[in-house]
């Protein structure tokens, strides 16, 4: 999917776009820039998921960039989204599949497959007759299914090293919108797991704006973690379910 695509979704247009007059043209831009590059650095790791879990359904970036439209539909063409609301979604988005690859956890696959899910699955399936190898893979898929949500809470303030580049970097470059609402974004993307209880008992309805964007942009982080699990349910189409004949 295009970033055109989204960029023609009425939550895209409420929140990021850009807009003639705009008397916060440069904290918009600022937002957009980021999450532009945010988008890239995550592309590199859910790339990689169909390899890991090839009997997943798709979650590579078409799958996080089409979110924005399943969250739009659901919304309808009135919601009230501002700017640093749309950046904490679309960031959330990019975040919650992340970790559904080794190379999200410290150690890769060596890391997965020292946890306690990942070896009680794996005794669990001894003597039904699968090869070790089946074994495994049935373990991976079954701690990373298991682990995703929470691991993809703790990714914004992980640093990683990319195969071309000669440093480290984190996912979300920008280090005001990383200190101010880094936690925040990890929070959310894991809360796609979560009973819709412990939402409204974990998150408060609104946070303030950090000090360089306008007061007017508060987060209503509940109506945020909604809009995420919702479009994410939501989104089963012949774009992300692999046919077969």
């Amino acid at each position: 999917m295009s970033i055109e695509r989204f960029e023609r979704t009425t939550l895209w247009k409420s929140s990021l776009a850009r807009r003639e007059n705009d008397p916060f043209e440069y904290e918009r831009d600022e937002l957009r820039n980021a999450f532009f590059k945010f988008r890239e650095n995550v592309s590199y790791l859910v790339d990689r998921i169909s390899s890991t879990l090839p009997d997943l359904t798709q979650h590579d970036v078409s799958h996080l960039d089409a979110l924005w439209e399943t969250a739009s539909l659901i919304a309808g063409e009135e919601y009230p989204l501002n700017a640093l609301e749309g950046f904490v979604l679309g960031s959330a988005i990019l975040l919650h599949d992340s970790a559904l690859c080794f190379e999200a956890y410290d150690k890769g696959i060596i890391g997965v497959r020292g946890t306690l899910i990942w070896k009680d699955t794996y005794a669990a399936s001894e003597g039904n007759g699968k090869t070790i190898d089946q074994r495994e893979k049935e373990a991976d898929f079954n701690a990373l299914r298991y682990l995703h949500a929470e691991q993809s809470s703790k990714l914004v303030e992980a640093k990683w090293s990319y195969p071309d580049k000669n440093e480290e970097i984190y996912l979300l470059e920008n280090s005001t919108l990383r200190n101010h609402l880094g936690q925040v974004i990890g929070q959310i993307s894991a809360s796609h797991h979560w009973a819709i209880e412990e939402v409204s008992s974990v998150f408060s309805s609104q946070g303030n704006s950090p000090a360089t964007f306008p007061r007017e942009w508060r987060i209503d982080y509940i109506k945020i973690a909604c809009l995420l699990r919702c479009a994410d349910a939501a989104h089963i189409d012949n774009e992300r379910v692999r046919w077969s004949c």
